[in-house]
């Protein structure tokens, strides 16, 4: 029966041209659909019942809307007649939707023979059936939408009204913010010139307890043993001054002269005792050394003053006395130890050493600034 009815124009054609034929294939064209109708029949309400049961997920997930517009007060009052209007169709929509399956069920323990007659003559259109459903979901997709957009449109109209309002006080806000603006300019004036005053104070407190640091920390190193003068000068001083003529040959010596001209290096003068060694140490440091140079010294004493620490003292005080801004390389140390600095060989020696590098970077520098001179002089620039 399915083949006869996809070739049934194409059997209609091919019989045209005999009467006979064309009148037997009359007769089965009228009957053909008495043949069919129980197929079409059965896969039009398996098709029907198919699409019914998937859709089920559907309804239960909209159930919970439905009831929310339904129950709620406020949208009821605001779109009544929508409102009733969706609920009749969704009535209408699940009556339709229960005739379907009542009808399926009915159908599946019905006998092959009740159906068959059943379907010879149409008694249960499923497939308008099926029709008639979707065109029920339509419309109440329809009247959701047209709910929807009218509560849209009530809740943007509400909240333009808020707004509106919001913005009239924003606008009285705005105004008293700027009277406030207006006497709060001068205190702010007189707040930046106290800030101004306050700031420049605390960093002049700040420069001046530095300074008072680095006082403090300098002092450290000059160790002076109760009451008593025996400072490191006082020692230098004790010694005798050279007699008038005497020292003036080491000035000229030719160790002494190649020694001069090194950027650094040990000079070693060597006697016994009580041959003048220590004055014409005095006499070097008050006189005979180039006045440009960092001179430092210290006088070893006997029973005295014989330690390396009170020597590394002396020289940091008289480095830093000339160099104040090497003493930079002993606040950490000085900070962190306090008077007891004097007492660390150790951290004594490496703050000379750090001391003395930049010294010795800066007598380098010097040396080849005189010596760049010197060719900008010979050559030209």
């Amino acid at each position: 029966m399915g083949l006869v009815q996809w070739a049934k124009d194409w059997i209609g054609e091919a019989v045209k041209a005999s009467p006979e034929a064309s009148i037997t294939w009359a007769g089965v064209c009228v009957v053909l659909p008495l043949l069919t109708n129980p197929s079409a029949a059965d896969a039009a309400n398996r098709d029907g019942f198919a699409y019914v049961t998937n859709r089920m997920r559907y309804y239960i997930a909209l159930e919970p809307l439905l009831l929310r517009l339904i129950q709620d007060s406020s949208i009821a009052k605001t779109t009544d007649n929508l409102t009733e209007e969706c609920k009749a169709h969704i009535v209408d929509l699940y009556q339709h939707i229960l005739d379907f399956q009542f009808r399926s069920v009915l159908r599946f323990y019905r006998n092959w023979l009740g159906n068959l007659g059943r379907d010879l003559v149409q008694r249960e259109d499923w497939k308008q059936m099926q029709l008639k459903i979707k065109d029920l979901e339509d419309t109440v997709y329809t009247g959701f939408i047209q709910i929807n957009e009218l509560l849209s449109r009530q809740k943007l109209d509400c909240l333009n009204e808020k707004t509106k309002e919001s913005l009239q006080n924003l606008y009285q806000i705005l105004s008293t913010a700027k009277e406030q603006l207006r006497a709060t300019e001068d205190i702010r004036d007189l707040t930046s010139d106290h800030i101004k005053l306050t700031q420049a104070l605390a960093e002049r407190h700040q420069q001046s307890q530095e300074e008072l640091d680095k006082q403090a920390c300098h002092q450290v190193f000059r160790i002076i043993k109760g009451e008593k003068d025996n400072s490191y000068e006082w020692y230098k001083n004790r010694v005798e001054d050279r007699v008038e003529g005497t020292c003036e040959w080491f000035l000229t010596h030719e160790n002494f002269q190649s020694w001069l001209k090194q950027d650094a290096g040990p000079l070693l003068v060597s006697a016994d005792p009580g041959c003048g060694k220590s004055v014409l140490a005095k006499y070097l440091i008050d006189y005979g050394l180039p006045r440009a140079a960092t001179i430092c010294y210290f006088f070893f004493k006997d029973q005295d003053q014989n330690t390396l620490s009170q020597a590394l003292c002396a020289l940091l005080h008289q480095l830093f006395s000339q160099k104040s801004v090497l003493i930079r390389h002993a606040m950490p140390e000085y900070f962190k130890n306090g008077s007891g600095i004097v007492t660390l060989t150790t951290t004594l020696w490496n703050i000379l050493k750090d001391a003395a590098k930049i010294l010795l970077l800066d007598l380098r520098f010097l040396s080849w600034m005189r010596w760049t001179n010197a060719l900008k002089r010979t050559f030209g620039t």
